[in-house]
């Protein structure tokens, strides 16, 4: 089926089933460079989308404050996610 994926979604998470929760690149447990292997031995070679919905729990619940720099910047936080994956997926 790999040369039927034509999109590629990157997030990372921290949590347990039923109870995740949103990070930065890199904070959580997402092993990108498992990932990105996986997808070089089927050629991938399209993109890899990210997007930044925060966390899924701000606060006392989650990894973050919902008022915090990292979510307040959009301009930084594709910036820092360009920076991060790149390292994996070339």
């Amino acid at each position: 089926m790999g040369n039927k994926i034509n999109h590629v979604h990157a997030k990372d998470i921290t949590g347990v089933i039923g109870s995740w929760n949103m990070c930065w690149y890199g904070g959580g447990m997402v092993n990108f460079e498992e990932f990105a292997q996986a997808l070089r031995s089927i050629n991938y070679n399209d993109y890899i989308c990210v997007e930044w919905e925060g966390w899924f729990r701000g606060g006392l619940f989650g990894h973050g404050e919902p008022s915090g720099v990292g979510l307040s910047d959009f301009d930084r936080v594709a910036i820092e996610a360009k920076s991060f994956l790149e390292k994996y997926f070339k």
